[in-house]
């Protein structure tokens, strides 16, 4: 009984770990002032790495697919989602707290509506590179 119980604490342990980790904490950690959206689904940004006295700051970019998806017209965070099948005329916007990231997407009766979730609760930062879920995108030294 011990170990079961001890089991599903560890359990829980690691899925908070999981979860803190994809929920952000990213605006605090790159330069969102500076983000672009390319192709309305890759996410350029500069972001620290750990080394920040040598370097500083790596641009990263991801493939938002890997991280949004389209609910009934909602964008929603939802590993592998391919949010660009269904939506269209993407943005991105921040104030000091967030990235929010607007587009037009596909509803259940196929009508288009507008849709905004902030990215800072999807997307990450692991040491200058960004991710979401189990995906990371790819960095480099400077950005285009």
């Amino acid at each position: 009984m011990v170990r079961i119980i001890a089991a599903a604490v560890a359990i829980l342990t690691l899925g908070r770990q999981a979860s803190a980790e994809a929920a952000g904490g990213f605006v605090d950690r790159c330069a969102y002032q500076g983000a672009n959206l390319t192709d309305g689904h890759w996410l350029g940004i500069y972001c620290r790495n750990k080394d920040t006295q040598i370097f500083g700051y790596n641009y990263t970019w991801i493939d938002l697919d890997y991280c949004l998806g389209n609910s009934a017209g909602n964008l929603i965070s939802y590993s592998k989602g391919n949010f660009s099948g269904s939506c269209n005329n993407c943005t991105i916007a921040h104030d000091d707290s967030t990235l929010a990231m607007s587009c037009v997407c596909l509803d259940t009766n196929k009508q288009y509506r507008k849709s905004t979730l902030d990215l800072n609760t999807t997307i990450h930062d692991s040491n200058g590179c960004a991710g979401c879920f189990d995906h990371f995108g790819n960095k480099t030294w400077e950005g285009p």
